[in-house]
């Protein structure tokens, strides 16, 4: 089975206002990176929360994702991958890290790197668009427990750094594995 894994546990400082809650096409920005990661065929969606929880909880109508709060948030994003990686079920042979500040990510980029966890079973696999790496980022069952043990400071980069020689790259015509809206700019313009 192949997971998914959101990250939204940020204090969106930069923005102004929770990024979950932001809204692209009617939706918020939480709620457009989950259904895209369902219809591509995820088994599993985990949400993982951090700052301004409640309010997040309270705005959206959550369904099948499995939903954390990682209450440590203010440790970095590590520590709230940490909180999803436990959560995963027992038989996921895979999990996408998807990132909600990256909501232009299309469906058909979540299905293909699903499509590519069967080919490619042992392998880091990242999305690049004009040849800048992007996210989600896809990692294989064999490195759940290097990222557990990851140090907290350097985060998941520490285990692609670590595991170059398994990274497969796939390029596509998606910009927006590369749009990260942290700023009220990068709102106006891309969103």
């Amino acid at each position: 089975m192949i997971s998914a894994i959101v990250l939204a546990a940020g204090m969106s400082e930069r923005m102004g206002e929770p990024k979950p809650l932001l809204e692209i096409s009617g939706r918020t920005f939480i709620e457009t990176v989950c259904g895209r990661i369902w219809e591509a065929g995820a088994g599993e969606v985990i949400v993982v929360l951090g700052a301004r929880h409640e309010l997040v909880e309270e705005s959206v109508a959550f369904g099948r994702e499995k939903v954390a709060v990682n209450y440590d948030y203010l440790l970095g994003q590590l520590s709230s991958l940490k909180v999803g990686v436990d959560l995963l079920d027992d038989s996921s042979t895979h999990f996408l890290l998807a990132l909600v500040d990256h909501p232009r990510v299309e469906t058909s980029t979540y299905r293909a790197l699903i499509g590519e966890c069967a080919r490619h079973e042992d392998s880091i696999i990242i999305p690049v668009f004009k040849g800048r790496r992007g996210h989600p980022v896809v990692f294989p069952g064999s490195l759940y427990l290097q990222l557990m043990e990851a140090p907290l400071a350097i985060g998941a980069r520490y285990v692609v750094q670590r595991n170059r020689d398994r990274i497969v790259e796939i390029e596509g015509e998606d910009g927006g594995v590369v749009i990260d809206i942290d700023t009220r700019e990068d709102f106006e313009k891309h969103v």
